[in-house]
Formats: structure tokens, C-alpha cells, sequence
């Protein structure tokens, strides 16, 4: 009777004076210090004891000063949203592109209260020299393609991005392109779950539901002041199919085109081939067939803005660029952890691959790995001393020349793909650097580990992978580095593409 009286109580007050349901401030949860802690004992365990590359980009004495500062940030009750900025950004601090607070996989509620706001931006960009540059416009406003926002809310935008990388993820210290790259904004992320939508808001809300913006007008080069409401990532979607057609999905990330001149133009955005409505392998098998028989001569195969995915998909295309057998494994070494996990915390983690959940719990068995110096154990393989044969390329392998274009986009999957494809001389690179790292990466097998008392998940791979020999903090490095220009924005000019047409050109 007490809940119901104070409903009724409180539809009254809110009829009485006139206010809207819909106009009530979102009330967020807050967590007190003993929760707050609890959850970092439980983040700190996790991490220590289950991930393989904590130490790699950070000495143990450099994260334990790490935990230590994040720590110290929780003596005072905090709300959800304030507590996750500080979460993202402690495992910002890791360095590896797969330790994140993963949107996909965090429980309803949260998504609801931390990513179901009416508090998106309204417009998509790219960031060219730290600016932000407006490629698609959902406001009212309908500011051209290529202009340039400079402030929101009064805030310059060269700070809001210097804020919000503290929050972005990716391999090593020297792969700072890949994290700009992940805070823009594009048709495929903005329906989905991009990083600045989820980070932006936290740490630069609209003010009354606006956002202030300052630009220069690609169109008649003038500065101009104006507000936009903010918007739900619902209306913002359904008005940017509205003005530019339909939301991108990831079939759309893979086209097959043959051009005049012998060329061919392969597009490959994504290899998340478990969410693809066709057999890729049959799609990559009819594209090299037609190929063969159409005499195409030059092959274009672009994977900008490709993250990842499935290792599987990059074999296969090496199936049809190698022109003679390839080793079934590349030159690395993996590593785990534990072989055992502490007991706890398997009350935390799930995961998708029961081996590796069992390994886990009962011990992997100790012929399936070896102390390293450092510090590690040395993965040998589920079947150690079994051999794997070497791969042979498809009777009907493409025998022309290649260009790969590429970007700093590209990280996990598509990075070993470029990697393997520069060392192996079977294209031209032509773009920007690529995410990922030389010295290798962290992956593989990941497992999701949800916090006891505000229940963020975040991901932890099982195997971190190291290159043999000494490699730079880097990324892959194009054969030809194509700088990325803001007038190309607005005039819709594919300067990387163009250059890979010149070459060709030039090349007959």
C-alpha cells in the first residue's frame, strides 16, 4: 500500500503542475565507496592474474601506480556513468585493443541507462589533423559535408579530443592514429555502438538537453553559432536513413566490382563473417573466378575501416595471393598467464569457448605449455607436437599485381592480414599506418568479466601474442603513405583510392 500511495502521490504532484512524465531528470544509480572498492578488488585480481599483456606496454611497478591513482578516485560515492568513465579509462591505461569495457556485451540495464539517453551528437565525422570534419548531419541545422566544428558548448574541440582518447583502446603506446580513428563517428558506428557516442556525454553532457556549436561552413567558409537539440541514437539513425539511406549493415562491408582497364575492386570493411548472411568463402571463390576468366589484371582490395574479426577470412584470401604453398602459422609466439585460475573469480567470468573455460578452472595440462622468462607461460598448442601442414594456394589464384589499401582502422585480424601481406610482398600498401602492433598483440580467446556491484563487463584475451624478433611500437606502415586531407571530405574525393587508379596507370 506505502508503494502505491506514493505513485499515486507523485502522478498527482506531476498533473497538478503541468509537468510532462517524459521531463523528469534520469536519476542515476550511485555506488558507495565499499562497492565502488569491492569492484576494483575484483578488476584489480581479474587482471593480474588472468590477463597475459598487463606488463606489456607497463612495468609492474608503472600498473600498480596505475591502480593505486584509480583507486584513490574512490573514497566518495560515485554515480554509474562517473564510475565508468573512470573504469574506461583505467583500461585505457593497459594499452591493448581488446581490454575494454565492451558495449555489446554489457547487461540490459546498463545499456539502458548509460547508452539509451537522449544525448547524442547529431552529426557524424572523421578527424583530420585533430579537427573535427562533418561528413553526415541529422540536425536541424544541416551544416554542409566537410564543414568543421570547433566548439561544443564552448568547449574547442582539439580538448574534447584530448579527453576523450584517455579512453580509447589500442596495442602500445605508438599507435596514437588508431585511437583517433576510433573516436569518429561514421553510418555504421553511429547506429551501432561508437566510442565517442558512449564517452562524449560523460564527460561533456548537452546543457538542458542542447548542444552549443561553433563551425565554419565548408560551403560559404563562415563562421556560425548555433544550437542543436540532442537526440536518442533511435531518432538520430532514423534521420540519417532518412537524408542518406539505409544504415550500412555488414554485408554492405563486402562488395566485388570489375572495372574498365583490366581492374578489379574488391572491398572488404569487416571480417565478422559469424554476421554475414552469405558463405564468404563462396563470395571470395566467384569474385577470383571472374576474375581468371575476365583476364582482370589488377586488383584492388580495400580494407579500410576494417577492425577485425575472423582470422579465418584472411586465410582465405591468402589462399588466392600466394602463388606458391604458405606456412599454416605465422612467426609468433603465444603466451598465457595461469594455468589455473584463483577460484573466485569464476563467479565473474563467462566465455564462449568451454576449453578455455575448463583449462581454466581444472588447469591446463602441463604438456600444453612451458615457463618463459618472461614471466609468462609459453602456450604450445593443444596438441603440441602435432605439426600443421603448409597451406597451398587455389588452382585459380589471382596472378596479377595487388594494391592494399589501408588505414589506421585497422587492428587484430586485419592488421595480420596487412602485416603478413607487406612481408610477404604480395601487394602495394598505399594508405595510412595501421592499429595493431609490430611487437604483436592480445587475443585470441577472450574472457568477460563482469564487476560484483555495478556489473560493467569489460574483456580480457586469454593468449598475448609476440612477434619474433625486435619490431617498433607501430603499426604497419603503408609502401605508400597517403595523407588524408579535409577538402577531400567535401568534394567526396577518395584520395587513397585515386592514387591506387595513378599506380596502375602507371604501371602499364
Amino acid at each position: 500500500m506505502f508503494k502505491k500511495s506514493v505513485w499515486f502521490v507523485l502522478v498527482f504532484l506531476i498533473l497538478s503542475n503541468g509537468i510532462s512524465a517524459q521531463k523528469i531528470e534520469f536519476v542515476e544509480k550511485k555506488f558507495t565507496p565499499t562497492e565502488l572498492r569491492e569492484d576494483f578488488r575484483i578488476l584489480k585480481k581479474s587482471l593480474t592474474e588472468l590477463h597475459p599483456g598487463l606488463y606489456r606496454y607497463n612495468t609492474p611497478a608503472e600498473m600498480e601506480a596505475k591502480f593505486d591513482l584509480f583507486e584513490a578516485k574512490l573514497k566518495k560515492p560515485l554515480s554509474e556513468s562517473e564510475f565508468f568513465k573512470l573504469f574506461s579509462q583505467m583500461l585505457s591505461e593497459i594499452k591493448c585493443y581488446h581490454t575494454y569495457p565492451n558495449p555489446f556485451n554489457q547487461k540490459d540495464e546498463i545499456k539502458k541507462s548509460l547508452f539509451d539517453r537522449k544525448n547524442y551528437f547529431p552529426f557524424y565525422f572523421e578527424i583530420i589533423d585533430r579537427k573535427m570534419i562533418v561528413t553526415e548531419d541529422a540536425s536541424s541545422k544541416r551544416l554542409p559535408r566537410g564543414s568543421e566544428i570547433t566548439k561544443i558548448n564552448g568547449v574547442p574541440v582539439e580538448k574534447i579530443i584530448e579527453t576523450l582518447l584517455t579512453t580509447t583502446f589500442a596495442d602500445g603506446e605508438g599507435t596514437i592514429e588508431h585511437r583517433l580513428k576510433s573516436l569518429e563517428v561514421n553510418r555504421g558506428s553511429g547506429a551501432s555502438f561508437a566510442n565517442f557516442d558512449l564517452m562524449f556525454p560523460i564527460f561533456f553532457p548537452p546543457v538542458k538537453g542542447i548542444y552549443k556549436i561553433e563551425a565554419v561552413d565548408a560551403e560559404t567558409k563562415e563562421r556560425a553559432k548555433f544550437e542543436v537539440p540532442a537526440m536518442t541514437k533511435t531518432k538520430r539513425s532514423a534521420e540519417m536513413e532518412k537524408r542518406f539511406g539505409k544504415t550500412p549493415t555488414y554485408d554492405d562491408g563486402w562488395k566485388f566490382e570489375i572495372w574498365k582497364n583490366k581492374t578489379a575492386y574488391l572491398k572488404i570493411e569487416n571480417f565478422i563473417t559469424w554476421k554475414l548472411s552469405f558463405d564468404f568463402k563462396k563470395f571470395l571463390a566467384d569474385a577470383f573466378a571472374e576474375m581468371r576468366a575476365k583476364d582482370v589484371q589488377n586488383l584492388i582490395i580495400d580494407i579500410r575501416g576494417n577492425g577485425g574479426g575472423d582470422d579465418n577470412a584472411y586465410i582465405e584470401l591468402f589462399k588466392y595471393l600466394f602463388k606458391k604453398e604458405f606456412p599454416c602459422k605465422v612467426p609468433q609466439k603465444s603466451y598465457i598467464r595461469t594455468a589455473k585460475a584463483d577460484e573466485e573469480l569464476f563467479k565473474y567470468f563467462t566465455t564462449y569457448d568451454k576449453n578455455i573455460e575448463n583449462a581454466l578452472k581444472y588447469g591446463v595440462p602441463e604438456a600444453f605449455y612451458k615457463k618463459a622468462d618472461n614471466g609468462l607461460l609459453e602456450f604450445l598448442g593443444i596438441n603440441p607436437n602435432e605439426t600443421c601442414k603448409p597451406y597451398q594456394p587455389y588452382e585459380n589464384y589471382f596472378q596479377g599485381k595487388t594494391y592494399l589499401l589501408v588505414n589506421s582502422a585497422n587492428a587484430s585480424a586485419a592488421y595480420t592480414f596487412s602485416r603478413y601481406t607487406k612481408q610477404a610482398k604480395l601487394a602495394t600498401l598505399i594508405g595510412q599506418e595501421t592499429g595493431g602492433n609490430l611487437k604483436g598483440f592480445n587475443g585470441g580467446s577472450y574472457l568477460f568479466m563482469t564487476l560484483p556491484n555495478s556489473k560493467f563487463e569489460f574483456d580480457i584475451p586469454v593468449f598475448a601474442i609476440f612477434a619474433d624478433g625486435a619490431n617498433e611500437d607501430s603499426g604497419v606502415k603503408p609502401d605508400i603513405y597517403v595523407e588524408r586531407k579535409v577538402e577531400d571530405i567535401s568534394k567526396n574525393f577518395d584520395r587513397e583510392l585515386e592514387t591506387a587508379k595513378e599506380l596502375i596507370r602507371k604501371d602499364k
